[in-house]
């Protein structure tokens, strides 16, 4: 599916999901802790993925496993969306690993991500 053949119908983005950002802290044990800070939350399409594989530089960077589907904001557009995970039905967790928009529109945004575990 190629994000410029996307036609939005009502009740396509019926997943309500949260961005998040990943910050390190100091813990007690002298070590650093990684706590999640909630950006906002959107509605969204999240579809599983065929592809195998985003290439960053010449190297595989991960195996896409979900595109999600969103519509584009001053919120989504301040973000930067790959430093970002997703929190999806409170117990899922999706990194981004590339951010596509089509030309001109503006309108859509697209994320292929990769489910990662959550352990909270």
């Amino acid at each position: 599916m190629s994000i410029r053949d996307v036609t939005l119908r009502p009740g396509e983005l019926r997943h309500r999901i949260t961005f998040l950002t990943l910050t390190k802290t100091p813990d007690a044990g002298g070590g650093r802790a990684v706590v999640e800070h909630t950006e906002f939350t959107v509605w969204a399409d999240i579809r599983p993925a065929s592809r195998n594989e985003v290439f960053e530089g010449e190297q595989v960077r991960g195996t896409v496993t979900h595109d999600v589907l969103i519509r584009d904001s001053s919120e989504v557009q301040a973000l930067n969306l790959v430093e970002c995970r997703i929190s999806f039905d409170t117990s899922r967790r999706f990194e981004v690993l590339a951010v596509a928009r089509p030309a001109e529109r503006g309108a859509l945004v697209r994320l292929r991500c990769r489910e990662v575990p959550y352990d909270g």
